[in-house]
């Protein structure tokens, strides 16, 4: 919303701190598909990703200390206001997939799929898996 991502975290299983001043400026348009329902992963109490779309460039926004600092990392992904990043999951903190795609490009017979995945190891941009 205007630029920010409206982000919350607790940290003490009762109070809701407001981290949106710790995220990386989001882009016009930027948002997440949440009716994936795992468009945001965690692991443990530092580390969590976020996947975007809906703007030209579909990013993950990663954090490994808990929110205090997010960096974006851009993506491959098609994106636009109906694609992007849909969902992510990591197996530690630098071993992960991403997948997405363009919830309006119908799928038709023998044509590939529209969505495609990626991965990311040790901290590096993302790659295309084939």
């Amino acid at each position: 919303m205007n630029g920010v991502f409206p982000d919350l975290r607790i940290t003490d299983g009762t109070t809701w701190q407001d981290i949106r001043g710790n995220m990386p400026p989001a882009l016009p348009g930027e948002a997440s598909f949440a009716a994936s329902g795992t468009c945001v992963a965690t692991q443990g109490g530092q580390n969590a990703w976020i996947a975007t779309g809906g703007t030209p460039i579909a990013r993950v926004l990663a954090t490994r200390d808990g929110g205090d600092t997010w960096e974006a990392y851009d993506t491959p992904l098609v994106s636009s206001p109906s694609a992007g990043a849909f969902t992510v999951a990591f197996r530690n903190p630098w071993a992960g997939i991403v997948g997405g795609g363009d919830l309006d490009r119908p799928i038709r017979m023998g044509q590939p799929p529209p969505r495609r995945v990626m991965a990311a190891s040790r901290g590096r941009s993302p790659t295309r898996l084939r």
